[in-house]
């Protein structure tokens, strides 16, 4: 079905996906033991979290600009 190359590609974008998204479930799911080792409150989790949210979307945007550039230089 996924032949040459572009297949070869595209289950590595998929592979990649799998794996980001297991990385942000796992962190919600170990949010409530974080917590607690960690005597937080709630507000202070969310803060957190939101923090490495807003990390991962700006490394997002300069993730595909780098990319942008590259296809640009082949």
């Amino acid at each position: 079905m996924f032949t040459g190359a572009t297949g070869r590609v595209f289950m590595l974008l998929c592979l990649m996906y799998f794996i980001m998204y297991i990385d942000r479930v796992n962190i919600s799911v170990a949010a409530p033991v974080i917590q607690h080792e960690m005597q937080i409150t709630n507000t202070q989790l969310g803060f957190t979290l939101s923090a490495l949210g807003v990390c991962y979307a700006l490394l997002q945007i300069v993730g595909a600009s780098r990319i942008h550039r590259a296809s640009h230089a082949v």
